[in-house]
């Protein structure tokens, strides 16, 4: 596309849009200006206009703005470390830096756009550290790391409510998780459990078997070691003392809402994927924990989400 500043400004994507939407009516090709604007942020390298715009719009406003993170995991030993992640996962030595020559090395890796670093400072990570990583083909990349000729075992890939996902872990105990989204449009999550139908049709209609508290308490009834309660604060689901889920009480959350304790790397991987549906709030941000608009999901994949929170559970307590 022609008129592509090297640092575009909002004002400047947006002015592409108008040209180009003007180019399409010049030759009879019906857009709207929606359509303009998500065909410039795909240009441009974005998802979608909404993450273009938030950020183009922090380039050049004078306030901070941040451009990206890289990662820090602990490395224990630096051969075990390039074998890994050099010729197992694929990934290239950015750079490598060491105080002194007898000293071990901090490595910069990179594949792509992903950026990591491994450091042997036990000041800077700690082991059992987690990074997730968004891409695509998961499955053509399993094959690759089948086929490294390592001796590092594969795991399958696993679909989850926010996309199929492959961990991998480390020599060092950390774990890198590489998940690619559902293809947008799909009438089902593939994968999720038991072949739960999506909480949304192809044309974005709500589907109409749309979860409640009750199916909530119903769900989690029958899920191992979990006690199902409902009184005048609404539903909640125990194991022990402590809430697998409840009905999100605090002024801050959204009449409906149920709140589903899975964790910060899931949580985030939801509200990512579907803000819609999954949503937080200051008050809720700090614990591991998400919270749902049970209009927005079905019966079914809120079976499959509270079942991903009771394996959270027992992977926490095994």
């Amino acid at each position: 596309m022609k008129g592509i500043a090297v640092n575009p400004s909002i004002d400047d994507a947006k002015s592409m849009a108008r040209r180009l939407r003007a180019a399409m009516d010049a030759r009879g090709l019906a857009a709207t200006h929606s359509d303009t604007l998500e065909l410039v942020a795909a240009q441009l390298g974005f998802r979608d206009w909404n993450t273009a715009s938030a950020a183009l719009g922090a380039i050049g406003s004078g306030g901070p703005h941040f451009t990206q993170s890289v990662p820090v995991m602990l490395s224990l030993d630096e051969a075990k470390c390039r074998e890994f992640y050099c010729r197992f996962l694929g990934f290239g030595i950015a750079f490598e830096h060491r105080f002194e020559p007898h000293m071990p090395v901090y490595l910069g890796l990179r594949r792509g756009t992903v950026e990591l670093h491994l450091s042997p400072h036990r000041g800077d990570a700690t082991t059992g550290s987690a990074v997730f990583v968004w891409m695509t083909g998961v499955d053509d990349y399993r094959r690759e790391l089948t086929a490294s000729g390592t001796r590092f075992s594969v795991p399958e890939a696993v679909d989850q409510p926010w996309g199929r996902e492959l961990t991998l872990a480390d020599p060092f105990g950390n774990r890198l998780r590489f998940c690619e989204r559902p293809a947008k449009g799909d009438t089902q999550r593939q994968g999720v459990e038991d072949g739960a139908e999506a909480h949304r049709s192809r044309d974005g209609e709500m589907a109409r078997d749309t979860a409640t508290f009750d199916d909530a308490r119903e769900i989690g009834a029958r899920l191992p070691d979990v006690r199902a309660t409902a009184d005048r604060l609404g539903v909640a689901l125990k194991i022990g003392r402590e809430i697998l889920a409840c009905t999100a009480i605090h002024k801050s959350a959204e009449p409906g809402s149920l709140m589903v304790r899975l964790g910060f790397e899931r949580r985030d991987a939801l509200v990512a994927e579907d803000p819609s549906a999954f949503y937080l709030t200051p008050h809720y941000e700090p614990y591991p924990v998400v919270l749902v608009r049970l209009t927005q999901v079905s019966r079914a994949y809120l079976g499959a989400l509270l079942k991903t929170a009771w394996e959270f559970d027992r992977g926490e307590n095994a």
